[in-house]
């Protein structure tokens, strides 16, 4: 967003910053998010949880870590990202590598060994590029640390430049003492040997980030398996009282049926006996009421002549 009043030279233009719309001139402003010097004061750099470039944190990201623009964006297309096999960044939103290490092969061709922390993640550039990194070929995480630790030697010869330039002109001060030679040497070894300390504390904050990321998603895991465990508890709970339920109901119609049977056999026999009786006493009667039938007439007796 640029303002361009009638006639104004193109070193007039005043651009605003992304965060307070305020105008100012385009040197002004940061390079990467273009955001003015209070702006950027308010927001210090941090560096984004995924890819691990620095930047200011002036939006809230959508996942609640501390990650750049472009990996919330990705974070909100693809969901949470997965370690690159190229620079083994948790930055690989989309496939199994990042959008940086793919675009770097494309244009690079494949990995190659980097010259400080050994890993296959380094790409070899241009001879411009590689001077500005002392003609090494660095990966990113060496290169950001090597640049860091040229800005800290820069910062202090700056500073050491201008201590002797005010003795110079206030010659009346106090000298400035010279560090004793065992000092400055150490004070040179830590400064040559802090590239690779930087490279590889970088590593060890990927990897812990790489754990932290898997013991985060095991827990996930874990506790969606509890949660299927206590549904099938809750259904087998809920299927044994239903069996239960059913075996009471079961036993009682057995219980039922069997006192039914009893019974009837009971009237069965009741009714067998009555039955006996009644065909007795019935054939008594008949024989009771029927006269005994006559008896038959004497022979004749013959006369013996």
């Amino acid at each position: 967003m640029a303002s361009k009043p009638g006639g104004a030279k193109q070193g007039d233009m005043l651009f605003a910053c992304i965060n307070c719309h305020r105008k100012y001139k385009f040197e002004q402003l940061s390079s990467g998010q273009h955001l003015c010097k209070t702006c950027r004061v308010k927001h210090p750099l941090v560096n984004c949880t995924y890819c691990r470039l620095e930047f200011h944190p002036v939006k809230s990201s959508t996942d609640g870590r501390l990650s750049c623009e472009h990996c919330s964006r990705q974070f909100k297309l693809h969901g949470p990202p997965s370690v690159c096999s190229v620079c083994n960044l948790q930055s690989a939103f989309n496939g199994n590598k990042c959008t940086r290490c793919a675009h770097s092969e494309k244009k690079y061709g494949p990995p190659v060994t980097c010259d400080n922390c050994k890993h296959v993640c380094a790409f070899v550039k241009d001879e411009e590029t590689r001077q500005k990194v002392d003609g090494k070929t660095l990966c990113l995480l060496c290169t950001m640390s090597y640049k860091k630790t040229m800005h800290r030697k820069r910062g202090s010869s700056r500073d050491h430049s201008l201590a002797l330039s005010e003795e110079k002109q206030h010659p009346s001060k106090k000298p400035r003492v010279n560090p004793p030679p065992h000092e400055s040497a150490q004070r040179s070894f830590s400064s040559n040997s802090n590239l690779q300390f930087d490279g590889v504390t970088s590593n060890h904050l990927v990897e812990m980030e790489r754990l932290q990321t898997e013991v985060t998603s095991l827990k996930k895991q874990l506790a969606m398996k509890e949660q299927v465990l206590i549904e099938k508890d809750k259904t087998i709970c809920a299927l044994k009282a239903e069996g239960l339920e059913k075996d009471k109901k079961y036993q009682t119609m057995q219980k039922t049926h069997t006192d039914t049977a009893e019974f009837l056999k009971e009237e069965i026999k009741n009714l067998k006996r009555q039955a006996s009786v009644s065909a007795k006493g019935s054939a008594k009667k008949e024989r009771d009421r029927d006269p005994p039938p006559p008896l038959p007439p004497p022979l004749p007796t013959s006369s013996v002549a």
